[in-house]
């Protein structure tokens, strides 16, 4: 569990970083328009483009994280069970020898 605690904060940082990356480029660009825009109709055409593309930038980052980390936890379950299934076969074959061995005398 502790490796899958690892991981999960691992892709945290590295997609909140790229997030705030990306945020900022979006605002850079923004300051940028805004400089040659001189009519206050257009301004609130951009910034509404601006926030809708921070928002979906949002959206689709987080659905990215979610699709990591679930194929992640998937993939830890499937191990976790394999190895339960792996310790209840080896308890009952433990079990079942001795009782074979008193069942044969």
């Amino acid at each position: 569990m502790e490796k899958l605690r690892k991981y999960i904060v691992r892709y945290f940082i590295l997609f909140a970083f790229t997030l705030s990356f990306v945020v900022s480029i979006l605002d850079s660009c923004l300051d940028e328009v805004s400089k040659y825009i001189k009519d206050e109709k257009t301004f609130i055409i951009a910034l509404t483009i601006y926030i809708i593309l921070c928002i979906g930038t949002f959206i689709l980052f987080s659905k990215l994280f979610v699709v990591v980390i679930s194929r992640k936890i998937s993939e830890e379950t499937k191990r976790q069970n394999n190895e339960r299934n792996i310790l209840y076969a080896n308890i009952v074959h433990d079990l079942k020898t001795p009782m074979t061995i008193i069942m044969g005398f």
